[in-house]
């Protein structure tokens, strides 16, 4: 005997468990669009050393730590793509001490932004470790906020590394 055939009106939806639904465009949006950090690093203000990245322990101390950069502001370079053009608030922390905050207008797209951290901050920062270095964690947060026809839109990044400074005769 052949099965009936029913009016596909007549079917109830399924229903689907709100974990398995689809996504709707407003959090598609969100996780499609962020803030994507490129490239963060920080170097020496000192005209001999300020090729040195901090971040790849490029410097000629032990283990690449930076070598006698004390008493220097360190200059840090963000590269990043932002979503949407809008206003970024920055902060900067060395072992979770806050070092340099800065408020800055980005373009959609790519952007570089360049921050100077003082000297007294970022030494009043490092801790010791077990080489022969002191270390500090580096590491930068910001929030993006973007206005739209339908409100703001707010992104968050971060991004961080681990630095070593070393000094001598």
């Amino acid at each position: 005997m052949p099965c009936p055939v029913v009016p596909a009106a007549s079917v109830p939806a399924a229903v689907v468990p709100p974990s398995k639904a689809e996504p709707s465009a407003e959090t598609t949006r969100s996780k499609r669009e962020q803030v994507r950090v490129e490239a963060f690093d920080c170097f020496s203000t000192l005209e001999e050393k300020r090729t040195d990245s901090l971040r790849g322990w490029a410097s000629g101390g032990p283990d690449g730590a930076a070598w006698n950069v004390e008493g220097a502001p360190l200059r840090c370079e963000l590269k990043l793509n932002a979503p949407c053009a809008g206003t970024v608030a920055l902060r900067v922390l060395g072992n979770t001490k806050p070092i340099a905050k800065r408020e800055a207008v980005l373009a959609a797209d790519e952007n570089t932004l360049e921050m100077r951290l003082p000297s007294a901050a970022w030494e009043k920062a490092l801790e010791a470790s077990a080489g022969p270095y002191s270390v500090l964690l580096i590491s930068i947060s910001g929030l993006l906020t973007c206005s739209t026809d339908s409100g703001d839109e707010r992104f968050h990044f971060a991004d961080a590394f681990v630095a070593g400074f070393s000094g001598g005769e």
